[in-house]
């Protein structure tokens, strides 16, 4: 589904069970393919059973929020995955439950959160505020402002950071900064 926006349009996405990736699209355009995937015991159960996954597309303003959910609590395996095509300064809140999140040459703000899942972005710039339990992320940006915490996995950050202060946390991993010769910094 295509939605018109501005050049730095709000984008929201929460989903379960399922990846989010993110890239960089045209300018004043989001472009969003959402696939919902259910377990049944056949083909027919399993085609029945993907209307207990909603998935909602709400623009407002300049605000698109895109949510998918269970309709009902049953067993089985169930989730949503988004792929979606943002303006490059898009501000991005994103949240899956279960499921890695790709952002790929976006410089507006990122926030997100899996809690069972890699995160990994690609040509970045700007504030990133990104937090997994389980699993690792992977930095690429230029003049960011970082939080990242995990408590299980590696924090890999090559790029550059803007003047301020920056926050990598792990319980139970590396962290590693790949960072120009010249640059000044203090740990705490």
């Amino acid at each position: 589904e295509d939605f018109q926006t501005s050049n730095t349009p709000e984008i929201v996405i929460d989903t379960f069970n399922g990846a989010i990736d993110v890239s960089r699209g045209d300018e004043g355009k989001v472009q969003v393919d959402v696939t919902k995937r259910a377990s049944g015991v056949n083909e027919q159960a399993a085609e029945a059973a993907l209307d207990l996954v909603k998935v909602s597309m709400i623009q407002k303003d300049n605000t698109l929020t895109i949510t998918a959910e269970m309709v009902e609590n049953r067993p089985g395996n169930f989730g949503a995955s988004v792929v979606i095509a943002v303006p490059a300064g898009a501000e991005l809140k994103m949240h899956s439950s279960n499921g890695n999140i790709v952002c790929e040459q976006v410089t507006g703000k990122i926030a997100a959160k899996s809690s069972n899942g890699k995160l990994e972005i690609v040509d970045g710039a700007g504030e990133l505020e990104l937090n997994t339990s389980n699993g690792s992320i992977d930095v690429a940006a230029a003049n960011a402002m970082v939080e990242a915490r995990t408590s299980n996995g590696p924090i890999k950050f090559r790029g550059t950071l803007a003047d301020g202060k920056h926050k990598f946390k792990t319980s139970n991993g590396r962290i590693e900064l790949s960072l120009p010769a010249d640059t000044e910094f203090f740990f705490d």
